[in-house]
């Protein structure tokens, strides 16, 4: 009995048998051809019969008309052997008939023959035919009548049994060869079964590279895709779960820096330990130190968000000249106090995109041109169009980035210089937040960077029709 809450699962119902389905086609099919074959052999059979019964009977009427002297010796012997003959007057009378008695007397029990329809078809053109069943005795009789030359009607008749009591008859026999013929199928089935499911259940998927036969070729192509999505799927999850690993690995020493340093200063002052003169510039290191774990933070969970696929927002026409705009007037003060110029290019440029993404974008990219540029450098922000392509790039003159460190600068936490980084109030998250806003956006991004020259950062995507 099942304890509340923990109701049984659903029973899965089992996979039919191939091999139990083999047997039956094979058995169904032998059955079936049996029944036809049986039934085509009894319909022949019959047809045969009745035409060798029809036969019989013209042949005997045409016989008997061509010599009277026969007539004569039937009516004297009243015999004909299987063949029934009647002598019928013109108005119908029935003059005699050998299966009914012998001579010429007629026997009063047999009625007027007029109304027959061989007897009919015989006296209009010369002769007739015709058959009847009798349901009771469950046979068929054949009628032939021929016109005499005296005006009267000669009709012989032979009786044979119907197509029903032919096939009924052969029933017995019929079923018999059924059971013989099913038992031996069923051996020949479960031997035919076994030679052709053996080679199935001898596959070893894991090393298969040609089926046993052509039908399985989908499904062991299938099977090797799956294997294939299955081992890429394994790897992404050991990359991502690698890729977390050294994440939070990161995040704890990104995190344990500055929280260091913020506890000695403050123990420091808490301590006296620090002259009044000395005060204000711990306490400006304090806060210092506090803007960039807030900045930390904040960079940490936006990349979580992204990692999740949460948007604070929906998507939506954004231009990017205006969110472009609106990040370089935020980070003017930035840019003055590091003796960078900031300059916008480029016209109305609209793609469908999350609004604060676009923003967190284009502040990642000109804050890390003002922190990287030199003193009286310049920051160049540029929008364009190209049928239905939309790029923004952000070119600066600064310090550049080695060669080697190219391909690396998108990575999470990663520094070119790592003392100019932390003294800027730099994560080493910005150029990865722009990565993932560009994937998220279907967007490629490109870098240009020379040392000593500058860099140039591009982005492209897809404008809405």
């Amino acid at each position: 009995m099942n304890e509340p809450g923990n109701a049984a699962a659903p029973e899965t119902p089992a996979a039919p048998s191939i091999k139990k389905r083999i047997y039956l086609s094979i058995l169904s099919l032998l059955a079936l051809s049996l029944l036809l074959a049986s039934s085509a052999l009894c319909l022949v059979f019959y047809r045969r019969l009745s035409a060798a019964a029809r036969a019989e009977i013209r042949s005997r009427a045409e016989a008997f008309a061509r010599s009277p002297a026969a007539l004569d010796l039937l009516g004297a012997s009243g015999a004909a052997g299987a063949v029934r003959v009647t002598l019928v007057a013109p108005d119908g009378t029935v003059l005699w008939d050998n299966a009914a008695g012998t001579g010429r007397a007629v026997p009063p029990q047999l009625p007027n023959h007029g109304d027959r329809e061989e007897i009919r078809e015989a006296l209009l053109s010369g002769s007739g035919e015709s058959r009847r069943f009798s349901e009771t005795l469950e046979q068929e009789t054949f009628y032939y009548a021929l016109r005499l030359e005296d005006g009267h009607v000669l009709r012989t008749a032979r009786t044979t049994a119907s197509v029903f009591s032919v096939f009924f008859s052969a029933l017995p026999v019929m079923a018999a060869m059924v059971l013989l013929v099913m038992l031996a199928g069923y051996a020949a089935a479960k031997h035919l079964t076994n030679r052709l499911v053996a080679p199935i259940n001898n596959m070893r998927f894991n090393t298969l590279s040609t089926p046993p036969y052509e039908e399985l070729r989908p499904l062991v192509a299938a099977i090797a895709d799956q294997r294939e999505q299955i081992a890429l799927h394994l790897t992404q999850l050991k990359k991502a779960e690698k890729l977390r690993r050294e994440f939070t690995a990161n995040v704890s020493h990104e995190l344990a820096t500055p929280l260091t340093s913020m506890s000695g200063y403050a123990e420091m002052l808490d301590n006296g330990m620090v002259a009044e003169s000395d005060k204000p510039a711990f306490i400006r290191k304090i806060k210092d130190e506090t803007a960039r774990l807030i900045a930390l933070v904040k960079d940490v969970m936006v990349l979580s968000q992204m990692d999740e696929g949460k948007s604070d927002g929906p998507f939506e026409e954004v231009d990017l000249a205006l969110a472009a705009r609106e990040s370089v007037e935020v980070l003017s003060r930035k840019a003055a106090e590091h003796g960078v110029s900031v300059r916008l290019g480029g016209g109305e440029a609209v793609i469908r995109a999350n609004r604060t993404m676009m923003a967190e974008l284009f502040y990642n990219l000109i804050d890390n041109a003002i922190k990287y540029n030199k003193p009286g450098g310049t920051v160049r922000v540029e929008i364009s169009r190209d049928g239905g392509r939309v790029s923004l790039s952000v070119s600066d003159t600064g310090i550049g980035i080695p060669r080697e460190a190219q391909d690396k600068v998108f990575e999470r936490f990663y520094r070119t210089d790592k003392s100019r980084s932390r003294k800027t109030g730099g994560t080493g998250l910005g150029l990865a937040i722009v990565k993932h806003i560009a994937l998220l956006h279907h967007g490629e991004i490109s870098l240009d960077s020379r040392e000593d020259e500058g860099t140039r950062i591009s982005v492209t995507f897809s404008a809405p029709e």
